[in-house]
């Protein structure tokens, strides 16, 4: 025993009866027997003390840390052109990390719950030096792939909106998506265009990409195989096939593409072409079990939205995945005007385009600014309701396409999440509504809130009594429509303002807090505006400098007290203030705070500022008429006929 356990520390024996020589070296290394035995009592001893010390470890509970389920990511590498925009997504188990899918750093993380999620694979153990503090929150790992798995693709399924800029990266980023599909089936895709003469240039681009799309995917002078298939299909107020049946030709493909004649109705039906497409193609997927995907190309929300609860079980059914290429819906708004040009890129004129809105209903309402006119149009970070619920509900992906016609601000998809509209079908969204008296007092407002006024005047030229009186009265009338309309909404809101506490989504406390804070202010203004006025009416002020000649009224932070309406006013304009600074703080990067914002940049009184304004001048002269025996080119009848403008594109 003993020479065992000098073996092991290394500590050689020295026998004390033995006579003879003995090296230095070796007295150096033998202890007598006494040292040899204490050593021995100190190691028994050492291991008694930890094996006691890991037992008691082992009973104290939180102190050895738990085994979390590894999160396999996978994904694919493929020889595709450096300028192919990628965006996978990663969706972690927010049970296990804290995330919610809602609330996870990327802008396309939403999944759907119909999509197909891949099963994965168990962690390996991580040695013990590599596993988590325990005493800090327990993190997802990450499991690293060995090579045979690298081929494996990663589910983007269900997301609401991804930028992609123009059409040519969309149908860049779509060739990752036929990738993803041809990876586990073959395919048959539906190219459903817009054929209105808006989208003409979108559709001669993506026709001229379509060789690209091939050869990225490896398909060409392969097409014997036909692993993939296209099919073109047009639609307006009717769908047309433009290719009857399925191909894998790509100059037929490009040519099928070029042959969509313009629809020149203005009604633009793309529900019903999703659903025609579906039923005519069916057998592909039952008899032919091929995977079907549809790629919608459009600058509009469709005028048959009403159909997309329709649609739905046909794709469902089909397993049909639905991809838009469409323009991202305008806030709180159903439609907007945009430029039409001719060839040459001159406007002729503005017709109106469906681009909204974002939501079921239209959630928002429009009240104008006292001193900018209408709301600013504002992009919504989402795409349209209907098109954006059909890529939800069937794994797809809604590509928020820049078509240049809308400007101002572009917000983050990711900050954007937790004011996501709800996509359900609309008898449930009235449902949820109708079960939630703060909601349906918000939608009414909305309704309501369609205020059209000229803006208020600040300027008032007083030559003499009579023409400041006048021009004074006027505008007195002016702001009392606006109270009168403004007024019945704050009673409306003010009557729900202790249930916003319970409601639970984020997006309609945001509609509650900018639709209260933007009517109190009006009401704040238009109360006070109209006192100063009747004020200055009944008792006209003296100009401090006999040569001015002008009163004008500028925002001014103090709200006065000796109003009919006294210190309520007051404390009107701070609940005002409250809710709208709510909106810049707490909704920071949304449309809520910009127009919120908006409404902030000016103070909510007014105060009495002398000017000097120029007296009119007298009336000139009329100008000599024209010849009237010499013709005239600008005579209507003279001038060339011009392109007519739709009233919708």
């Amino acid at each position: 025993m003993a020479s065992v356990i000098d073996e092991v520390l290394a500590i050689p024996a020295t026998d004390p009866d033995r006579t003879g020589h003995v090296s230095r070296r070796t007295q150096r290394r033998r202890p007598d027997a006494e040292k040899r035995r204490s050593y021995l009592s100190a190691a028994v001893v050492s291991l008694a003390v930890h094996l006691v010390l890991m037992a008691l470890l082992l009973l104290v509970p939180g102190l050895v840390p738990r085994r979390t389920d590894a999160v396999v990511v996978r994904t694919e590498l493929t020889e595709l052109d450096e300028d192919l925009q990628f965006a996978y997504v990663i969706d972690l188990d927010y049970e296990q990390t804290g995330n919610s899918p809602l609330t996870a750093n990327n802008p396309s993380a939403t999944a759907s719950p119909a999509g197909e999620l891949a099963e994965e694979d168990p962690a390996e153990e991580l040695p013990e030096e590599l596993l988590p503090d325990p005493e800090l929150p327990t993190v997802a790992r990450v499991e690293l792939l060995r090579s045979e798995e690298l081929t494996a693709v990663v589910n983007v399924e269900g997301v609401t909106g991804e930028y992609v800029g123009g059409v040519e990266g969309a149908v860049d980023r779509i060739t990752i998506e036929i990738l993803r599909s041809l990876e586990r089936n073959k395919t048959l895709v539906i190219w459903i265009f817009d054929s209105t003469e808006s989208l003409r240039d979108e559709r001669e681009a993506i026709a001229r990409r379509f060789e690209r799309v091939y050869r990225e995917l490896g398909l060409l002078g392969q097409t014997d195989a036909e692993v993939l298939l296209t099919a073109i299909v047009a639609f307006g107020k009717t769908t047309r096939f433009m290719t009857d049946k399925p191909i894998a030709d790509v100059a037929r493909l490009r040519e099928a593409v070029r042959q969509i004649p313009a629809d020149e109705t203005g009604e633009e039906h793309v529900f019903t072409a999703v659903a025609e497409a579906a039923q005519k193609y069916a057998s592909y997927r039952t008899r032919g079990k091929r995977d079907i995907m549809m790629i919608v190309v459009t600058d509009e929300a469709g005028d048959d939205e009403g159909r997309v609860d329709d649609v739905l079980p046909l794709l469902l059914k089909l397993k049909a995945r639905v991809y838009v290429l469409g323009a991202e819906a305008v806030f709180g708004r159903r439609t907007i005007t945009v430029p039409y040009r001719d060839e040459t890129g001159k406007v002729l004129g503005y017709p109106e385009v469906t681009r909204g809105p974002e939501s079921a209903a239209i959630e928002i309402g429009s009240l104008p600014y006292w001193f900018g006119g209408s709301p600013p149009l504002l992009r919504s970070g989402f795409g349209t309701w209907g098109l954006t619920r059909l890529c939800r509900e069937t794994g797809g992906i809604y590509f928020l396409v820049d078509y240049g016609d809308v400007s101002g601000p572009r917000f983050d998809p990711f900050q954007l999440q937790p004011f996501m509209p709800e996509y359900v079908s609309r008898r449930e969204y009235m449902a949820r509504v109708s079960r939630s008296r703060f909601r349906s007092t918000v939608l009414q407002v909305a309704k309501m809130l369609k205020v059209r006024t000229r803006a208020p005047r600040l300027v008032f030229p007083a030559y003499n009594r009579d023409v400041m009186s006048n021009a004074m009265k006027q505008a007195q009338g002016t702001a009392a429509i606006l109270k009168a309309q403004v007024d019945p909404i704050v009673s409306l809101l003010a009557s729900v303002e202790s249930e916003r506490a319970k409601e639970t989504s984020l997006r309609w406390r945001a509609h509650y807090d900018l639709l209260f804070g933007r009517a109190l202010a009006t009401k704040v203004r238009a109360y006070t505006y109209n006192a100063l006025l009747a004020q200055m009416r009944v008792k006209p002020r003296k100009f401090a400098n006999p040569q001015n000649n002008t009163w004008r009224l500028v925002p001014d932070e103090s709200i006065p007290e000796d109003t009919p309406a006294g210190y309520a006013l007051v404390e009107a304009a701070k609940k005002a203030r409250e809710y709208l600074e709510r909106c810049v703080e707490q909704y920071r990067g949304t449309p809520w705070a910009v127009l919120a914002e908006r409404e902030l940049q000016q103070p909510l009184g007014f105060r009495w500022e002398e000017t000097f304004t120029p007296p009119p001048a007298a009336r000139r002269a009329r100008p000599n008429r024209p010849n009237r025996n010499r013709p005239n080119q600008n005579r209507p009848e003279n001038r060339p006929r011009p392109k007519p403008v739709p009233k919708k594109i």
